[in-house]
């Protein structure tokens, strides 16, 4: 994880739920750097490791976006 980490500007942490604060815990994150996690049930909070260490934060839930329910298109 930390070479990844060190070769790349965006980051997304797709492991499981439960793993994404052991992986963000155990790496040097920098300044200018985005991390990423894909959890449809976690916050981004997860990532506050990698935000106190200088990196912004997102989450990013895909499945989301393709529920197929009624208000979807509005909420995009």
């Amino acid at each position: 994880p930390q070479g990844v980490a060190d070769a790349a500007d965006w980051v997304f942490v797709t492991v499981p739920d439960d793993a994404i604060p052991g992986v963000v815990n155990n790496v040097r994150w920098r300044p200018g750097q985005l991390v990423l996690h894909c959890s449809g049930a976690g916050e981004r909070d997860l990532l506050d490791a990698a935000r106190q260490a200088g990196a912004d934060t997102a989450s990013f839930h895909p499945l989301f976006l393709f529920a197929g329910l009624p208000d979807d298109a509005e909420r995009l």
